[in-house]
């Protein structure tokens, strides 16, 4: 078996060195310069040899001698145009502003209580009225202090007449001591007399003052302009002044105009609020669930920064004469603190990034072009270029993942683009 299995190896080696001397070219392809022994072997061996290795070699293996040719230059298919969205980069003024929530805020708040302890006789308002400064809203039982009044007020007209007696009597004494018909002792009791009646008068005057003082509690009226919650205590109700508890309040009044909405900012444009405020710049809120804007101004900022949020306090005034405000509402807030005059604005979605920086494609001709810019901010769906681009120029919004510097591009406006 062992001499079997070599005369088989001899036989396909010789095969081989048969095939490759008639077709040395074969074996270029395989290895770069392999055929080259064989090709220096053909030209040594006998052309009768030659003549039989073609009569028994297959004629599938009969294959011309290669020719090595240089492979044809690849040629670039041309790549389509690419539909990208475009907008417009502008230029105009752009406001520096703080986006932030703030709360609506009452710039008063007062809960009516009595101060005198009357059962409620009557009640004016109803829950959730708007009330004027003054405007009657409870009153109690003032029959007592009524009585207490006319009492003194006669007392008054009492004191007044013995008044009146001592000075006539006064009068007589001065002229009986005159003529030594009475002594001066009786005189001076007249004095006397005028005087005690004088002081009497005065008594029953504060009297009858605190007692109308003290009527004049009995009729609660609204302390300022203003809403009330709701009512308290109803008719029949005792109202105590002694009872500090909620339950002793009879309203509640909030001054809804003018009206505050208070918001923190950032304690780093602490200075620039101060300029708005000194320059008069607006503020803008937009109560949440809602979609009108208010306008109001800057109106206080608070006297220090709150060191674990790194923000101060601020409120802006808003005159809420039609209500929109309403005290404890959230707000989206937007104070102007500058506008800048000349700015050259993109849509964000026009900048891209790369490690160079950033950059937007710029399309003139219909072809989109890279070109390297500086973004100062951003500021709602807009950006804000400082270099690069000088405003007017047509940049890409939608579709940049797919270009590269050059690419033909056709373009349609972008959604919400103006011309």
């Amino acid at each position: 078996m062992a001499v079997r299995a070599k005369s088989v190896i001899l036989v396909a080696a010789a095969l081989a060195v048969a095939y490759f001397t008639y077709a040395p070219d074969r074996l270029d392809r395989v290895v770069a310069g392999g055929g080259a022994p064989f090709r220096a072997l053909r030209g040594i061996v006998p052309a009768g040899a030659l003549a039989a290795v073609d009569r028994v070699m297959p004629s599938a293996l009969k294959a011309g001698p290669v020719v090595a040719t240089a492979p044809a230059a690849a040629v670039k298919p041309a790549l389509p145009a690419v539909s990208v969205a475009v907008d417009t980069a502008k230029r105009g003024p752009l406001e520096l502003r703080i986006d932030t929530v703030g709360t609506v805020q009452t710039v008063a708040t007062v809960q009516v209580r009595s101060r005198v302890d009357g059962m409620i006789d009557k009640v004016f308002v109803k829950n959730g009225d708007h009330v004027e400064a003054g405007q009657p809203m409870f009153s109690l039982d003032k029959r007592n202090v009524e009585a207490q009044d006319a009492a003194a007020k006669a007392q008054i007209l009492k004191d007044q007449a013995t008044l009146e007696q001592a000075n006539r009597d006064l009068a007589r004494y001065q002229n009986l001591v005159k003529s030594s018909a009475t002594p001066v002792l009786n005189l001076e009791n007249a004095k006397t007399a005028v005087a005690t009646a004088t002081a009497a008068i005065a008594v029953d005057q504060a009297a009858i003052k605190g007692i109308e003082t003290q009527l004049s509690w009995y009729d609660i009226a609204a302390p300022l302009t203003g809403r009330i919650g709701a009512v308290g205590l109803t008719v029949g109700n005792l109202a105590r002044a002694s009872d500090n508890s909620a339950a002793g309040v009879l309203a509640t009044i909030n001054q809804t105009s003018p009206i505050y909405v208070q918001f923190p900012a950032p304690q780093q444009d602490l200075g620039l609020v101060r300029a708005a405020m000194a320059a008069g710049q607006p503020v803008y809120v937009t109560p949440q669930g809602g979609t009108e804007r208010v306008a109001g101004a800057y109106g206080f900022v608070d006297n220090s920064v709150d060191s674990g949020t790194g923000t101060v306090a601020v409120r802006a005034t808003f005159a809420n004469a039609d209500e929109k405000l309403w005290p404890g509402q959230l707000c989206d807030v937007r104070a102007v603190l500058r506008v800048d005059p000349d700015v050259v604005t993109v849509p964000r979605t026009a900048v891209q990034v790369s490690q160079d920086g950033n950059f937007v494609f710029v399309v003139k001709d219909g072809v989109a072009r890279v070109v390297k810019v500086t973004v100062s901010r951003s500021q709602d769906a807009v950006a804000a270029i400082s270099s690069g681009l000088a405003g007017g120029e047509t940049v890409v919004v939608d579709g940049a993942l797919l270009l590269r510097d050059g690419s033909k591009v056709t373009t349609r406006p972008a959604a919400g683009a103006k011309s």
